[in-house]
């Protein structure tokens, strides 16, 4: 019987091996028995995180989402799965998918980079300049390379909120990073009453 342990970790194995030769149509069998066999043998291996990797390679977007969803829910701290999974949700434009991951990645660790740019990504393009603020204040903690770019976004951001001596902190903040910043001076302008006339 596949259920004993030895032929699970034979079963591993050969998928380990199957998936390093490139062999990935024969690794999905391979591992799709070995998650058939997971209630019997207790445990999980990696299994689902390298039968999402195979799926993507046979280019299954779907069941490569349906197996990273598996792991994030089975596994409290899964934040490769979830990295794969905002990746996954920015290319396929689901920007409901891409905040609801990155409110998980922040879940588990708060000051992840990556959750809370996938907030601020979201938060553009759902019109969410709540999200956009509070992820551009955060990723300006933590030591980002386009610090005069984060201060104008969030700026933008604090405008939309009516939140305008704020805005014009970071509008500030950003000019004295970048002076020669045209869309920084524009939103200064407005944010000080005037029309700017370079459009």
């Amino acid at each position: 019987s596949l259920a004993r342990p030895s032929n699970y970790e034979v079963l591993q194995k050969l998928a380990t091996l199957q998936m390093s030769t490139k062999k990935f149509e024969d690794a999905k069998q391979t591992l799709e028995k070995l998650v058939a066999l997971e209630v019997i043998s207790g445990t999980r291996d990696g299994i689902l995180e390298q039968l999402a990797v195979v799926y993507r390679e046979l280019g299954d977007q779907d069941a490569e989402m349906q197996t990273l969803r598996e792991v994030v829910e089975i596994t409290s701290d899964a934040v490769p799965a979830l990295e794969s999974l905002i990746d996954r949700s920015r290319e396929r434009k689901d920007w409901p998918g891409l905040a609801g991951w990155g409110h998980r990645v922040l879940a588990i660790q708060p000051l992840r980079e990556l959750g809370h740019q996938a907030l601020v990504d979201a938060g553009k393009q759902l019109d969410r300049p709540d999200w956009v603020a509070r992820g551009t204040i955060a990723l300006l903690q933590l030591d980002p390379i386009d610090e005069a770019g984060l201060h104008f976004t969030c700026a933008e951001a604090l405008a939309k909120l009516g939140q305008v001596e704020e805005a014009k902190q970071h509008v500030l903040l950003a000019l004295a990073d970048a002076p020669r910043y045209r869309a920084a001076h524009r939103l200064l302008y407005q944010l000080s009453g005037y029309e700017s006339d370079d459009k």
